[in-house]
């Protein structure tokens, strides 16, 4: 049985510790999405957006001997919107001159239009790094000044 979810009920919360740095959003006491950050081993003012996710297909609730299991989709409701706006808002506030990240093959064969959301939410779009692995097909960055 699937739950609706309204969009207006997942809180935004950041976390942040020595070296790493998450925000997650939560329905109802569940996770539904997180983004975790991770400092650059070499300058303290990179931080690299390792991982953006929003759940989909999210057990809420197992089933019971008379209720069926609950499950609930939080993707297509704005939370990894919410999720990188709130990162690309506190990276500045903690020292950071550059945000980026890696674009792989895992993240583009399902969401192939992941390089025009992060444009577009004012990241570049630019190539790997040289001697970078074949699976990385792109960076994104985002420079504050």
């Amino acid at each position: 049985m699937a739950v609706e979810i309204d969009p207006a009920e997942v809180n935004i919360e950041a976390r942040r510790y020595d070296r790493l740095f998450f925000v997650d959003a939560t329905w109802r006491g569940c996770q539904a999405g997180m983004a975790k950050c991770v400092w650059d081993d070499h300058e303290r003012t990179r931080l690299l957006l390792a991982d953006l996710k929003v759940e989909h297909d999210k057990l809420i609730e197992k089933e019971r001997l008379l209720w069926p299991e609950r499950r609930a989709n939080f993707r297509r409701l704005g939370i990894g919107r919410r999720l990188l706006r709130e990162v690309v808002r506190q990276a500045p506030l903690m020292g950071a001159r550059e945000l980026f990240g890696k674009i792989v093959d895992l993240d583009l064969e399902p969401r192939p239009f992941l390089l025009d959301w992060y444009a577009r939410e004012g990241f570049e779009i630019r190539e790997p790094d040289p001697g970078a692995p074949l699976s990385h097909r792109h960076r994104i960055v985002m420079r504050f000044e």
